[in-house]
């Protein structure tokens, strides 16, 4: 692997800022292509083909692609046979992706029974207003509220973009290395729902921290408790 210097860093870092693409994923990808450029080399060696590479941003990790940060795919191989999530699926140069609207198989119907009335669609959540009646007089309440049904698949795995996260020089110790041990071990969620600027967004699943995040809140001190609620 090779070693940046300070002024490389830096640039990199510019050209990042500029892409809106973290330095944690170009890091992955000029690695993942390094190690791909060496299995090209060793091929071309043993065929005596002339010697081929990746080179130029996308060997840098600053090329401008379909990767949106904070989304993820999810590959479907070996369906049963006349399986519903065939409909769900689009095969994209060879392997199969499982398109997020299958939320409608899955979510709908059931929002639907629970809810009968008032379902509407937002991002990724079917979205039930519930109506609650109280009083015994003539003149009755009539509250509400929303309920809101999110498709989500469960990684128990700690995604490789987030990696620096584990490694981070925390200030004020905080959050404490037993902590960051537990969250990362937490998992995360993938919901139903792609990046309005993308053109592979009906395949796309987007990546929430939401047991890491309320592990974060249980272990608040009185005073960040306050800052995050006021």
């Amino acid at each position: 692997m090779n070693n940046f210097t300070y002024e490389e860093n830096k640039h990199l870092s510019e050209i990042m800022n500029g892409t809106e693409r973290s330095l944690a994923v170009a890091r992955i990808q000029q690695q993942n292509v390094e190690r791909l450029n060496t299995i090209i080399e060793l091929l071309c060696g043993l065929l005596k083909r002339p010697y081929m590479a990746f080179v130029g941003s996308i060997a840098e990790g600053t090329d401008d692609d379909e990767r949106h940060p904070g989304y993820s795919k999810i590959q479907v191989d070996n369906l049963p046979e006349n399986s519903e999530l065939e409909n769900y699926t689009v095969r994209i140069a060879g392997p199969s992706y499982l398109k997020n609207s299958v939320k409608k198989l899955i979510i709908k119907d059931r929002a639907l029974h629970n809810f009968p009335f008032e379902l509407s669609s937002h991002g990724a959540a079917y979205t039930a207003e519930v109506h609650y009646i109280h009083g015994e007089s003539i003149l009755i309440n009539r509250d509400s509220e929303e309920v809101d049904h999110v498709l989500c698949i469960k990684r128990p795995d700690w995604p490789d973009e987030a990696a620096e996260w584990k490694t981070r020089n925390m200030h004020s110790n905080w959050p404490t290395d037993k902590l960051v041990t537990k969250i990362t071990k937490s998992g995360y969620l993938l919901t139903a729902v792609g990046s309005k600027e993308s053109i592979e967004s009906e395949i796309q699943w987007r990546v929430s921290f939401n047991e890491a995040e309320l592990l974060l809140i249980k272990s608040f001190n009185e005073t960040q408790l306050h800052c995050i609620a006021f």
